[in-house]
């Protein structure tokens, strides 16, 4: 049915009932079109006063600006209902505006339970942070900066080589990993990994999707360069919270948040499915709103990135223990002091340009500063805010937190924003109103006056349609509203036989391609996914993919998917051709590969058969090779042996030949040695002889000197003698003329002189004295003088000579 709206003016405080329930004031605003209910919470029971606010954490023309405001909303987008809670120190709103059924018009309040989408992956690091701060971590073992790594390792002995498992539990949380880049005009939750679109069998736990995902997972190129949000990531980091924690995700967040802080309205899909008090996802078409198919919120086993179900009545109990815990002082008790850390931001988390809040109502002192776990880090008037926006199928939601002045603001809403718009423009026109309300909400909290007005919101109702436009009607052929083509003029590029077949992933399921009775293409993938194939102008290889199914009226699955099929052509047994690979594209950049013969059920199986056949032949390779190896070293020891062998060799002969030449050398020395020392001896021979010769000579002359000197001596002793027998005959002739002469005197006088060694030359000139003597000359006692001198003188030259 058609949604006529609301209007304000039958909003009235003074004909509100009040009644007091468990210690909080209820406050039941009545509308002939649907119900306001507020609820004031208080942290200790606080006394209700006539006339007064209810809550003296807030005043009445607070809550009823913002309730109004909140009505305008749901009247200029036809939303089917909002649910909005807002915190302020200690006090807390909830309060609830339109229908949670439009069909039979239940009206929503503050317990109605609305989806977060992806608003609920907040949990899962203040689920790691509670571990990291229990008993069990006492060790600090467990840590941010932990690799996911290492945790497989040690909690589930799975070994990983993959760059993603590189990654700290940080990076992975900061959306540092694998998966898809933000992109369009939002950050999609659900976009971002095609399995928890499709659908995976029952069957397959988390621990499936960990192994399943360490062979399947893809990759893209600007891993930990930038920003990529991952479910996958979020539900392998959830998983292993469940290890550490010896409990399943689900049991973990209801012990350790829903009971703790009494979040009774909380619960995961596809349970809360069940529930009487729930906002049901709606669609617009032809101008009128449509229940979202529920099958499509059992994301098992990917609850962790969207499943939780919570009222605003849960959520500002959430938000205000968020708020006490980022403001916390040293001593606390019960406080987890990690739970901050979530909240620091890092400058390369997704793209700051993808803003969350629409650019028509950005305010001009909106600054983007980075990402922590998940939280969107910016300024907003210069106070530091944290945002969390989630959206699933319908569903939407924002958190808004100001740590530094105690206040958060939250908004959810279960349906597009305009029964006459586009899936585009009502993902876009759903933001604006939610934007709307935060604002308003955040100035109001830090009591300011709201700088937008409902008006300016209302007004920018348009805006969003020329910027994304959508190409609902952009297609080769049309469809019905049972997703059957008008027409059936359809011309693949080759044979539709080539294409059909089934294609298995390891982590998505299985793409089963077929043709319908018109000899179209279809596609069908897990249990959520079926669509039509129609060529892609300009691309023989390509298709575009409409969904058709229960997603065809999701703005997920609003714009065509390309389909790739690989390799061009490959021929079968019975010459058909066949596509054996199916490429199915999320972004231009992130992709996942689909191949003809696998089966996702068995490809696990497969791929560690695959594993196991590979390792094998590693193991036989490696023995080969190491075989190889030896033998190579063999054949090398050999070789140096025989090298050595012949170096050895080759030394002897060399030590051989040098001893030979070293006995020749030494021959030819030693003949040149003896030829030198006969050379030697004869050169000194000749010179002795020479020297002999020399002395002979010199002896000569001293002979002849000697002669001569004697000659002298003779000369001057015969001189001498001569006067000396003079004198003495003078004497005898005086002495004998007074006694009578005797022989016998001059005889006793020369036998009384030594013997003398008398030379030739002394006979001679002894002759000659004799001669002398018989002519009468030295005859007598003077001439026996003469001789005595004489022999003496001879006898001192001949020493002399003796002594030269």
């Amino acid at each position: 049915m058609a949604f006529s709206g609301t209007t304000r003016k039958n909003f009235s405080s003074k004909s509100d009932t009040q009644q007091q329930i468990k210690g909080t004031t209820m406050l039941n605003l009545k509308r002939h079109t649907g119900v306001l209910l507020v609820t004031f919470t208080f942290l200790s029971s606080l006394a209700s006063v006539n006339g007064a606010s209810p809550n003296p954490g807030f005043t009445l023309e607070e809550v009823q600006a913002i309730h109004y405001f909140m009505q305008d909303m749901t009247t200029c987008f036809d939303s089917p209902g909002i649910s909005v809670g807002f915190v302020r120190g200690r006090f807390t709103v909830a309060t609830s505006t339109g229908y949670s059924d439009m069909e039979t018009a239940h009206p929503s309040n503050s317990q109605t339970k609305f989806n977060l989408g992806s608003t609920a992956k907040a949990l899962v690091p203040y689920i790691l942070a509670e571990i990291m701060n229990g008993k069990g971590n006492q060790n600090g073992r467990l840590r941010w900066n932990t690799t996911i790594k290492e945790l497989l390792k040690s909690q589930m002995g799975l070994s990983v080589d993959t760059p993603w498992a590189d990654q700290t539990l940080r990076e992975a949380l900061t959306y540092r990993a694998s998966g898809t880049p933000v992109s369009g005009p939002f950050p999609s939750s659900s976009a971002a990994d095609m399995s928890t679109m499709a659908g995976l069998p029952d069957g397959i736990t988390r621990e499936d999707i960990v192994k399943r995902a360490i062979h399947f997972m893809p990759t893209i190129s600007e891993f930990r360069s930038s920003g990529h949000y991952s479910n996958l990531m979020y539900t392998i980091v959830a998983h292993l919270a469940e290890r550490l924690a010896n409990k399943s995700y689900e049991q973990l967040v209801k012990d350790v948040v829903f009971d703790k802080l009494t979040m009774q309205n909380s619960q995961f899909t596809p349970a809360v499915l069940e529930s009487m008090d729930l906002a049901f996802p709606h669609f617009a078409r032809n101008d009128m709103f449509f229940m979202q198919n529920q099958s499509l919120f059992n994301l098992h086993p990917f609850e962790p990135v969207g499943s939780v179900m919570t009222s605003s009545e849960d959520m500002v109990k959430w938000l205000r223990h968020l708020l006490h815990n980022l403001n916390i002082k040293g001593g606390d008790s019960g406080i987890n002091m990690l739970i901050g850390d979530a909240f620091v931001h890092s400058p390369t988390g997704p793209d700051p340009e993808k803003h969350t809040i629409p650019k028509d109502l950005r305010h001009t002192e909106e600054v983007i500063l980075g990402h922590g776990m998940g939280w969107e880090v910016s300024e907003y008037k210069g106070r530091k805010r944290y945002m969390y926006t989630g959206h699933l199928y319908g569903y939407r939601s924002t958190i808004w937190l100001y740590p530094e002045s105690q206040t958060a603001v939250y908004v959810a809403i279960n349906g597009p924003s305009s029964i006459s718009k586009s899936a585009v423009d009502n993902h876009l026109l759903t933001s604006l109103a939610i934007t709307g309300i935060l604002y308003q909400a955040s100035d109001i909290l830090h009591r300011e006056k709201p700088w937008v007005t409902s008006d300016d919101v209302c007004n920018l109702g348009g805006v969003g349609k020329d910027d994304y436009e959508s190409d609902e009607d952009d297609y080769l052929y049309n469809l019905n509203d049972e997703g059957v083509p008008l027409s059936d003029d359809v011309d693949y590029p080759v044979h539709p036989d080539a294409y059909v077949g089934s294609y298995g992933h390891g982590l998505v399921g299985d793409l089963v391609v077929g043709l319908d009775q018109s000899s179209m293409l279809t596609v069908k993938l897990g249990r959520n996914i079926e669509g039509k194939l129609r060529p892609k102008e300009g691309a023989s290889t390509k298709l575009m993919l409409r969904a058709t199914g229960l997603l065809k009226n999701t703005y997920e699955w609003l714009d065509e998917k390309v389909l790739e099929f690989l390799p061009a052509s490959v021929s079968t047994s019975e010459g058909k051709e066949q596509f054996q690979v199916v490429r199915l594209y999320l972004t231009d950049k992130l992709y996942y590969d689909f191949k003809r013969g696998m089966v996702f059920d068995t490809m696990v199986v497969q791929v560690e058969q695959e594993k196991i056949r590979k390792a094998k032949e590693e193991e036989e390779r490696k023995i080969r090779e190491e075989k190889e190896a030896q033998m190579k070293i063999e054949a090398e020891r050999k070789a140096k042996e025989e090298e050595e062998k012949r170096r050895q060799e080759e030394i002897e002969r060399k030590e051989m030949l040098a001893a030979i030449a070293r006995e020749k050398e030494a021959e030819e020395k030693a003949k040149e040695e003896a030829e030198r020392k006969a050379m030697m001896e004869a050169v000194a021979r000749e010179k002795a002889e020479e020297m002999a010769r020399q002395e002979a000579e010199e002896k000569g002359r001293d002979t002849q000197s000697q002669a001569a000197a004697l000659e002298k001596i003779d000369e001057a002793t015969t001189s001498q003698n001569k006067a000396s027998l003079v004198k003495q005959n003078d004497e005898l002739n005086s002495h004998q003329s007074h006694q009578p002469y005797s022989e016998s005197d001059d005889k006793a006088e020369v036998e009384s002189l030594p013997p003398q060694k008398v030379t030739d030359g002394e006979r001679k000139k002894s002759a000659q004295v004799n001669d002398n003597d018989k002519d009468g000359v030295g005859s007598g006692p003077m001439a026996s003088m003469g001789l005595l001198l004489t022999a003496v003188l001879v006898v001192l030259v001949q020493s002399m000579i003796h002594r030269n």
